[in-house]
C-alpha cells in the first residue's frame, strides 16, 4: 500500500498519546515534530494515495472528483496556527490540554472551491471523513 501518511505510533494510553514538552522547547517558534501530541479520539484511517479521491458535488456548476495526484498538482500554501486540544470528546471531566505551533501545508480549499464554481446561493460546506 502506498499511504498518503505514515499512521502515528498510537496508542499509549487511550486514544490521545500526550507528549510531555520541556520547558527549553517551548521557545521555539514551530513545536518539533517529535514534540507534537497526537490525537485519535475516532481512530486514523489508513489511506493508499492510489485509491483516495476527493469529491466535490452539490451547489456547483461543476461536479468533480480529484485523485490525490491532481491535488499535488494544485499551488502548496503554507500557514502557521497554533494546534490546541481541549481534551477528550469521550471524558469530558478529564483533564487533557495540549498546545503546539505547527506549519500546515498542501492545497487551499479555496482553489478547489473556484474550480468548480460554487453556486452563488450556496452557503454551507458537507464534509465527510475519510474512510479506509
Amino acid at each position: 500500500m502506498d499511504r498518503i501518511a505514515p499512521k502515528p505510533p498510537l496508542v499509549k494510553d487511550g486514544p490521545v498519546f500526550n507528549v510531555n514538552i520541556a520547558p527549553v522547547h517551548l521557545s521555539r517558534r514551530l513545536t518539533r515534530t517529535e514534540d507534537l501530541f497526537v490525537l485519535a479520539h475516532m481512530s486514523v484511517p489508513d489511506l493508499d494515495k492510489n485509491h483516495w479521491s476527493l469529491e466535490i458535488c452539490g451547489r456547483v456548476d461543476r461536479r468533480v472528483t480529484i485523485s490525490f495526484e491532481q491535488l499535488l498538482n494544485y499551488p502548496k500554501r503554507t500557514i502557521e496556527a497554533v494546534l490546541e486540544c481541549a481534551g477528550n470528546p469521550f471524558e469530558p471531566a478529564k483533564p487533557a490540554r495540549q498546545v503546539a505551533n505547527v506549519r500546515w501545508g498542501g492545497a487551499y480549499l479555496r482553489d478547489l472551491l473556484n474550480d468548480v464554481r460554487i453556486d452563488p446561493a450556496a452557503s454551507h460546506l458537507w464534509g465527510m471523513p475519510a474512510r479506509s
